[in-house]
């Protein structure tokens, strides 16, 4: 299996280190994206988020998005995030990867992006 680790200077989820929910979550988050079928599916294994898109830049925009509604609904209130997802779902979810395109990551860590 191929991996594939981005680590961009600037990306709209650098976002999420200015939203007021999230000091409550883990400083640093990982999002996964891997290929089933004709779709790619997006996980953040340590708030237990998924989304799905067309392209694994689709799928991990999504993503953010699904987590920033999140944070959103936690400060006004709502229930936190599911559980982190335990380790041996998050390697099925990857081993299930089809495609010649390797899987997509992305590492957050919100500390260092909020330096910037």
């Amino acid at each position: 299996m191929l991996l594939m680790t981005e680590h961009p200077t600037a990306h709209p989820l650098d976002d999420l280190t200015r939203h007021p929910a999230a000091d409550r979550h883990p400083r640093t988050l990982t999002l996964v994206a891997v290929r089933q079928g004709s779709q790619w599916a997006a996980l953040c294994p340590e708030l237990g988020v998924v989304s799905c898109g067309d392209t694994s830049e689709a799928a991990l925009r999504a993503l953010q998005s699904a987590i920033l509604d999140l944070l959103d609904f936690e400060r006004d209130g709502g229930p936190s995030a599911g559980e982190p997802v335990p380790a041996e779902e998050l390697q099925a979810l990857l081993d299930s990867h089809e495609g010649a395109e390797p899987v997509a990551t992305r590492r957050l860590d919100l500390d260092a992006a909020a330096e910037r």
